[in-house]
C-alpha cells in the first residue's frame, strides 16, 4: 500500500487479495460508473499477483475486458 501510494499510474485503485470483497465493491462501483478495460499490474515483472487478481475478477467481472500490464510498474515507468 504505501508503494502505491507513494506513485501509482493515474486513476490506478490499489487492490489486495487479502481485501478482496471491498476491493472488488470499490473496482466494480468504479466500473459500473464508467465501463472501460480494467488492466492490473504488480510493483514488478516477477510478481504474479496481478495474473491471479485478474483471473479472479474474470469469474466476478465475465463481461467485462480484464488485461495484466505485462512487465509490471517497471514497464510502465519505461
Amino acid at each position: 500500500l504505501e508503494e502505491f501510494e507513494a506513485d501509482h499510474i493515474p486513476g490506478a485503485l490499489y487492490f489486495n487479495e487479502e481485501s478482496w470483497d471491498s476491493g472488488l465493491f470499490a473496482l466494480m462501483e468504479a466500473w459500473l460508473g464508467q465501463p472501460r478495460p480494467i488492466v492490473i499490474y504488480c510493483g514488478s515483472a516477477g510478481c504474479g499477483t496481478s495474473k491471479r487478481i485478474a483471473e479472479q475478477l474474470r469469474q466476478s467481472l465475465p463481461e467485462a475486458e480484464i488485461y495484466t500490464l505485462k512487465g509490471g510498474w517497471d514497464a510502465w515507468q519505461k
